[in-house]
């Protein structure tokens, strides 16, 4: 981490502006052909993605809330999504469950 203590900086100093950064990654996203507008994937998108991500991972509850900056568990629950193999689990073990 720079020595400011920013994430996302320019001469370690000045941080980043949000525009910048969007501009980048939107344009990469053009550039794979993936339609964020249609696909409504924003910037806080990803928030959700790594924070899922990193509970996946089995990184501990208050790793997660000190990297995320998530003041309750309530809040890192809410950004947790499950994935397909997460469903497909879940299916089968209600198959297993129902007999069928």
């Amino acid at each position: 981490m720079p020595p400011c203590g920013l994430v996302f900086t320019l001469n370690g100093s000045k941080p980043v502006e949000d525009k910048c950064i969007l501009k980048y990654l939107y344009r990469r996203m053009d550039d794979l052909e993936i339609d964020h507008k249609v696909l409504n994937l924003t910037f806080h998108s990803f928030r959700h993605y790594f924070n899922t991500r990193l509970v996946a991972a089995g990184i501990q509850g208050e790793k997660v809330r000190a990297v995320m900056g998530h003041e309750s568990e309530q809040m890192t629950e809410h950004y947790m999504h499950l994935s397909v193999d997460d469903m497909l689990e879940v299916r089968g073990i209600q198959r297993l469950a129902v007999g069928f």
